[in-house]
């Protein structure tokens, strides 16, 4: 059976005799036990099954995030196939970040930092990308990994679309204040 489920943060177990379970959708890798079997890493499209004529009655899905995460998942005695997920590319939308204490009205603060998690809102799977635009015409952006060494360098003028699912930082190092934009690509079911 399909299920689809708000994934509460920790473990949340499951009971229901089954041969084949599959993580359909998913904006995160989960951790999963079932049964007596050791625990391992799932992503979505990922999928276990029960030897030839055994089943397993008991499943935990360990969500890893603070927040409640939407999963779709299959538990049941025939395999679920979807090769949907193939595709070349799903369908994404385009959002433009949100102000805070360093950024607003399309400026970085001096020694500003704007941090992006990579955390999918509602509605949205898993960040694609990170675009920033450097509209100053002297000073340099720098996007940071999430232990705050420096990854790329956006130059003045310049755009950058850069691949990231996880956290990400866009910092200005300078004393002065830069223009940009910044935005996020987002994949939706």
């Amino acid at each position: 059976m399909l299920y689809e489920i708000p994934l509460q943060p920790g473990a949340n177990p499951a009971t229901l005799p089954a041969r084949h379970f599959k993580l359909v959708e998913s904006p995160n890798a989960l951790r999963v036990k079932v049964g007596d079997e050791p625990e391992m890493k799932l992503v979505a499209g990922q999928h276990l099954s029960a030897f030839q004529g055994e089943l397993f009655e008991r499943l935990v899905i360990w969500n890893p995030l603070p927040t409640v995460l939407r999963v779709k998942y299959w538990w049941g005695r025939i395999m679920f196939g979807d090769d949907r997920a193939n595709q070349y590319e799903a369908p994404t939308v385009f959002r433009a970040v949100s102000e805070n204490a360093d950024f607003a009205a399309g400026v970085l603060g001096a020694n500003g930092e704007v941090d992006l998690d990579g955390a999918p809102a509602f509605g949205l799977l898993r960040r694609k990308a990170v675009q920033v635009a450097n509209l100053d015409p002297a000073v340099n952006l720098e996007l940071r990994d999430g232990d705050d060494n420096v990854g790329l360098i956006v130059r003045p003028g310049e755009t950058l679309t850069q691949p990231v699912s996880g956290p990400i930082r866009i910092a200005n190092p300078s004393a002065a204040p830069v223009a940009c934009r910044i935005s996020e690509i987002w994949w939706t079911p």
